[in-house]
């Protein structure tokens, strides 16, 4: 009698929660060797092996060097028993994302990559409960695993010509025009760090917004004081008047600019000039 008892209730409480007893196989899609790309970590396959239709929440987490970085779950989708299907989304499609740390997600979102480093991805099916958010409490299926991006910075190799200004001029234009070459195999993420000596004293230090540079690649490059992400001013009593009129007073400047790492601050190379602005000649 006991054991019917028994049979009777596994029976019962299968039918109130199907779910529990349904199974999801989850496999990752290969990723590329040294690289992780935001649209690799929504591909990959789900299978249901179990007796139930199910209504599935999927969600990524991705731990950067051991801490949380990135949490994210798609909206609800259908998985009939024993049906398979590849799952394939875009980085900014799943509805609920999470970053841990603003600075990071700035970096990876604009170039579409994640930075060097080892990286733990986990993915999870969970039922989807009535407002087809993940029910966090029953777990039908999971899988993890371990991916490292390689230190695409080891071989950067760089090179920053600034470019000379007109003899005896000196404006607030030439101080970011310059030609970089990358002669590394990888891409770089960089800023321009400038400084700008005015008779043997330091007037002005600033570094630009960071930019990608492709392998092989030679460009000419012309940015605007504006936009800085940080510009001080040593010299302040010339500050006002060089910022409205555009042009430096007369003295011997040296200008250097170094191609450095948005991430490390790792300098990949540098260049200098010098410049001499004349006095203006009065007419007699």
């Amino acid at each position: 009698m006991k054991r019917i008892l028994l049979v009777l209730s596994f029976l019962f409480l299968s039918y109130l929660a199907p779910d529990l007893y349904s199974q999801v196989e989850i496999k990752h899609n290969e990723y590329t060797k040294g690289l992780l790309n935001g649209d690799d970590l929504f591909k990959f396959t789900a299978k249901n092996t179990g007796k139930d239709n199910l209504n599935i929440v999927y969600s990524v987490s991705v731990v950067y060097n051991d801490t949380l970085l990135y949490e994210s779950s798609t909206k609800s989708l259908p998985l009939a028993s024993g049906e398979s299907a590849n799952i394939d989304f875009k980085f900014t499609q799943p509805p609920l994302t999470n970053w841990l740390s603003n600075r990071l997600k700035g970096m990876i979102i604009r170039e579409g990559d994640f930075l060097i480093g080892d990286y733990k991805i986990c993915i999870m099916a969970n039922p989807a409960n009535s407002k087809n958010l993940p029910d966090k409490d029953k777990v039908l299926g999971s899988e993890c695993l371990n991916h490292t991006v390689a230190n695409y910075e080891n071989d950067a190799v760089m090179e920053i010509k600034p470019k000379k200004p007109e003899e005896g001029k000196l404006s607030l234009t030439d101080l970011w025009n310059f030609t970089t070459v990358n002669k590394s195999k990888s891409k770089q993420i960089v800023e321009v760090y400038c400084t700008l000596t005015f008779n043997g004293e330091t007037m002005l230090e600033a570094y630009s917004r960071p930019f990608s540079v492709q392998p092989g690649e030679n460009a000419e490059r012309n940015f605007k004081l504006s936009e800085a992400v940080w510009t001080r001013f040593k010299m302040e009593q010339m500050r006002d008047k060089i910022l409205q009129s555009g042009i430096f007073p007369p003295g011997k400047y040296n200008l250097c600019l170094s191609v450095r790492s948005e991430w490390s601050h790792k300098e990949f190379g540098s260049g200098c000039i010098d410049a001499v602005v004349e006095e203006e000649k009065k007419d007699k």
